[in-house]
């Protein structure tokens, strides 16, 4: 369980989550004569601190972030070092973040207007804007893409303020670490085609995910979800959008042409900037009847969590129980906001202070359902991404030693549906369902001969390895396991689609054929994918 606790000049008296590579907690900044700040303060996780790409990456996000000062994006303070535990500070927004907004407003009937989703698009597309506008002190420009505009990375505060969250994988010309081209970062739901292609991406990137951001926000539906990251990747691919004020009658069709053209599937029919998506949706907003400004959606998310805020108000204040210490040990302040000056030292503390937290394993979700605009399915943990080994030079086995960590085999499924199949016939005919008889007695001799026919052939093999390890595989449409996994009791005389997704890299999908099976062989196949060396042996 978390315990407050100091960490360098900060106070953690809140974890909020644990991401794919850091762990999140407010916090507060102390200093002279009763000054204090609310902060977010960011640590990387302790299983990545020792490995260089990730560190690389951390240090990345930090140095793009601190240049940007802009109303619609959360300032990042600095970039530091403390007992070998890396962390970036931010301002910490109080409020929710889009998705929390739209669930809420689902389960309480109190949707988002039309104008509201139209207000908060327009400052969304303001932030996204600027950061893609932004030159270095030469006035060459940065090539910021943020890559990850999603319900998650969009915050709003009870003051009916709209900040974008999170450039921890964007993709500047200048960074020390370039995402290498081939690679998918961001979630699946909202990636532009490109994107979900592993293909470069440019700015119009980002208008793609402003645009599925709309869409969603005026129709409160999601857009490409669904329940596997193959046919929501296939989805975005196609970028198919069914037309807005079908799905929500109360649309004014003039807002089909707007979303139509954000979510274009050719980069070059979109809108070619963020600033020109903006003055598209500004034109239309103004002209309505109704006003919608930080006022009114202040007003409106105060009155949809009144109930948590009044409990808020409850609750006693927070206090630190000793002073931070003047210079914290082993500390290092690697970048920090030109226009943000450090607070004063606080006095050395009168007794010992707790001692820094580390990063705890990733909590679980509550089960549930799924909230419509969440991350994952219920009871997966919090932001959990698959990520790359922590070390590199990874030894996998050969393709001929047979360890592999999953199995699966079709016989057995066969078996296991059949089971299934004769317990509810026994509980029909226990309920006097009389008159299924036929069906029933065919059902109890046998599975429509699918499970005796394997029986009586010789049956195939099939073994999937990658580097990375953990990829999910599908195989004859359906789950089958992860990397490194067999698949057996296989008909040889079908053709099947196997599909492997690993977060991070570029879906691989292939057939399986009859041909590839040799009857006077084992009749095993080794398909083995190295994403990191982009090859199929």
């Amino acid at each position: 369980m978390f315990q407050p606790a100091q960490f360098g000049k900060y106070y953690l008296y809140e974890r909020i989550a644990v991401g794919g590579m850091a762990e999140i907690y407010k916090a507060k900044m102390y200093g002279v004569d009763g000054f204090e700040k609310n902060m977010v303060v960011k640590q990387i996780l302790p299983q990545y601190a020792r490995n260089k790409d990730f560190i690389t990456m951390f240090v990345d996000e930090a140095k793009i972030t601190v240049s940007l000062q802009h109303g619609n994006i959360v300032p990042v303070y600095e970039l530091g070092q403390i007992d070998g535990v890396y962390y970036l500070s931010m301002d910490l927004i109080d409020g929710k973040n889009l998705g929390e907004l739209l669930d809420a407003g689902l389960d309480k009937n109190q949707r988002l207007s039309v104008p509201h989703a139209l207000y908060i698009a327009c400052e969304i597309l303001a932030g996204l804007d600027y950061a893609h506008r932004k030159t270095d002190e030469r006035g060459n420009p940065l090539g910021i893409v943020h890559r990850d505009v999603s319900p998650q990375n969009v915050l709003v505060s009870y003051e009916g303020e709209v900040k974008i969250v999170d450039f921890g994988i964007a993709r500047a010309a200048t960074k020390v670490h370039s995402t290498q081209a081939g690679v998918i970062k961001g979630k699946f739901g909202y990636m532009s085609p490109e994107q979900a292609m592993g293909k470069d991406v440019d700015a119009r990137s980002d208008v793609f995910a402003a645009g599925i951001l709309l869409y969603e926000m005026l129709t409160l539906e999601r857009l490409f979800y669904s329940e596997t990251d193959v046919v929501t990747l296939d989805r975005v691919k196609r970028a198919d959008v069914p037309t807005p004020s079908r799905t929500n009658p109360n649309l004014p069709p003039q807002l089909d042409a707007i979303v139509f053209k954000a979510l274009a599937r050719r980069p070059e029919d979109r809108y070619q900037s963020a600033g020109e998506m903006r003055l598209a949706i500004s034109r239309f907003l103004y002209g309505l009847p109704v006003e919608a400004s930080a006022n009114t959606l202040s007003a409106y998310l105060k009155g949809l969590f009144q109930a948590e805020l009044e409990e808020r108000r409850r609750q006693p204040a927070i206090r630190m129980p000793a002073a931070a210490p003047a210079a914290p040990p082993r500390a290092q302040l690697i970048a920090s906001a030109p226009a943000i000056p450090a607070p004063p030292a606080a006095p050395a503390p009168a007794a010992p202070v707790p001692a820094a937290p580390r990063p705890a394993p990733r909590p679980a979700a509550p089960a549930g359902p799924e909230a419509l605009f969440g991350e994952g399915p219920p009871g997966s943990p919090v932001g959990q991404a698959h990520a790359p080994p922590a070390e590199s030079g990874l030894l996998l086995p050969s393709l001929e030693d047979e360890a592999v960590d999953d199995d699966f085999s079709f016989k057995r499924a066969a078996r296991r549906a059949r089971w299934i199949g004769i317990v509810v016939a026994v509980a029909a005919l226990a309920l006097g369902v009389i008159f299924l008889g036929g069906p029933v007695v065919r059902l109890l001799s046998g599975d429509g001969g699918g499970t005796s026919r394997l029986a009586k052939q010789s049956l195939g093999t099939l073994v999937v390895r990658s580097r990375p390890t953990g990829a999910s595989v599908y195989f004859g449409n359906q789950k089958v396991g992860t990397t490194d996994v067999r698949i057996g009791d296989i008909d040889p005389k079908k053709e099947y689609e196997l599909v492997l997704t690993l977060e991070g890299y570029p879906p691989y999908s292939r057939k399986i054929v009859p041909t590839d099976f040799k009857p006077e062989a084992e009749m095993t196949i080794q398909v083995f994918k190295d994403w990191t060396a982009d090859a199929l042996k």
